[in-house]
């Protein structure tokens, strides 16, 4: 049990913080977890996870060598469903988001929809989502509570994108605070015991965090705006405030999240600015996840312009497809590097962008050929090829059905 912890708080913790490991520690000392059935979910939760990165044979279920397996036995001893007539403990509120990103590398992902449905209901219940909500004489339990949220929203957007289904929860409903700039589980000897703050002499590990929300947050505006099933999103306040007439949808909301895109990039903060020569594993691999997933952004924000009809709509300015393609191999590159320099670490919410960016430089393969464009298709296809390879490194562990 303590192997597979230290393995969640190195391979899970560090892009998904949503535990505190001091405490968490304290309550396993103390036997919380043999007294208390909410807690004692949450180290299961915690395991399971931690197993899909454990080369220790006793993470698989009984009776089979499957990897696919792994951390299923802890998991299926879990009841996930939440009586709403009670609010959630903070226990119980951690286990949806674990949870969700637990199946959504199985082959049942769909249900994590579902889960994070669960999950920002009993957030509602609670009064997470308003920017007022405070757990009274503990700043550490509240802070949990907004992390566990967070990430709730992020996976509802993510399973909103892939699935094509709508959010549970929109942006005018979440008031939120963003996560705070200090660093749980990984500096404890440096924070103060109450308030977890750490030293502000170097750069916090949680501001990959705020930037990995940030980011979502645009994917989610992008969502909204194209795939929405009612046309009166167009006319909304909050499409309002960006200034964008129902004449004018597709140029316009296309500009303005193309420039939502740059200014993001642009404020990445200096230590977490894509370097391959950067000497710290954990800002290396938290720089690729966010430039990865920016690539992926991109994909988002153009995808509704990708067929000849649609770019009509927006004109030479903006060629989606070339960008698409472009961001595709730059996603590629990016990740063949980091894989290169560091030891494998499986970043789930990567497989669904590297599937993406196989298809986008197909589109772009199709549409060359078609126009009778000067293109390499070899290339081309080579580049394909080294996208399936990346995903090839997830498919012992990984079962993953696209929707």
């Amino acid at each position: 049990m303590h192997d597979l912890i230290e393995l969640y708080f190195t391979n899970v913790d560090p892009y998904f913080p949503m535990l505190h490991r001091p405490t968490l520690e304290r309550s396993l000392l103390d036997g919380v977890h043999t007294t208390d059935r909410r807690f004692g979910a949450l180290i299961l939760m915690i395991c399971s996870l931690a197993s899909q990165h454990s080369n220790d044979p006793r993470t698989l279920s009984e009776g089979t060598e499957s990897e696919y397996s792994k951390g299923w036995k802890y998991f299926r001893q879990i009841q996930l469903m939440h009586r709403f007539e009670d609010a959630p403990s903070i226990h119980e509120f951690q286990i949806y988001p674990l949870a969700s990103l637990y199946i959504h590398t199985t082959n049942v992902s769909s249900l994590a929809f579902f889960l994070v449905a669960i999950g920002i209901r009993s957030a509602h219940q609670k009064g997470v989502h308003a920017r007022h909500f405070v757990v009274s004489d503990n700043t550490i339990e509240t802070e949990l509570w907004r992390r566990a949220f967070w990430c709730l929203i992020i996976f509802d957007i993510y399973a909103s994108v892939t699935l094509g289904r709508p959010r549970v929860t929109l942006p005018e409903n979440v008031d939120a605070d963003y996560p705070q700039e200090f660093q749980m589980g990984l500096r404890e000897k440096a924070k103060d015991s109450h308030t977890g703050t750490v030293p502000q002499s170097e750069p916090s590990l949680l501001s990959f965090w705020t930037y990995y929300i940030k980011l979502f947050e645009i994917v989610g505006l992008a969502n909204q705006a194209f795939y929405s099933v009612n046309d009166s999103v167009k006319t909304s306040a909050l499409w309002n405030r960006l200034g964008i007439p129902s004449t004018e949808w597709g140029q316009k909301a296309l500009i303005e999240l193309d420039a939502a895109l740059n200014k993001w990039v642009d404020s990445i903060p200096s230590h977490l600015r894509w370097d391959p020569q950067r000497q710290s594993e954990i800002l290396l691999r938290q720089s690729s996840m966010l430039y990865a997933t920016y690539y992926w952004a991109q994909f988002q924000v153009h995808k509704p312009f990708l067929s000849r009809s649609s770019q009509s709509e927006v004109g030479p300015m903006f060629p989606s497809v070339t960008i698409c393609a472009n961001s595709a191999r730059s996603l590629i590159g990016l990740l063949e590097t980091h894989h290169r320099q560091l030891p494998f670490v499986a970043l789930p919410l990567l497989i669904g962008p590297l599937f993406d960016s196989a298809i986008v430089l197909l589109i772009n393969l199709w549409r060359g050929l078609r126009n009778l464009v000067a293109l390499d298709p070899s290339k081309e296809l080579g580049d394909v090829r080294r996208c399936i390879s990346l995903l090839g490194m997830y498919e012992n562990r990984y079962s993953f059905f696209f929707l």
